[in-house]
């Protein structure tokens, strides 16, 4: 992804978070269709429904996606264990 472009979803303006996605990302922010994981970092997540998301690190020429079909639209809670995966893998990719 081009620098500007993710300059532009950090600093273009952000939604508030929900308390749910608040709790998740409380460094974080909204914008596009990108969910900010820390507005002191460039990583983004792109989250859709049935549990599909995209965790894009540029700094580290990092992309995960994980495909899904969980019974619910959206679930907090597993959208919660589903970051919390991806950024071990992500740290342990580093490692390498």
């Amino acid at each position: 992804l081009p620098r500007d472009f993710i300059q532009d979803i950090k600093c273009g303006g952000r939604v508030p978070l929900t308390a749910d996605y608040h709790s998740l990302l409380p460094k974080g922010g909204y914008r596009s269709q990108f969910w900010i994981e820390d507005m002191a970092k460039e990583n983004l997540y792109c989250l859709g429904i049935f549990g599909q998301m995209l965790y894009i690190a540029p700094k580290s020429k990092l992309v995960i996606a994980q495909l899904s079909s969980q019974p619910s639209p959206l679930d907090p809670k597993l959208a919660a264990d589903q970051m919390a995966l991806v950024r071990q893998i992500a740290a342990r990719s580093l490692a390498f």
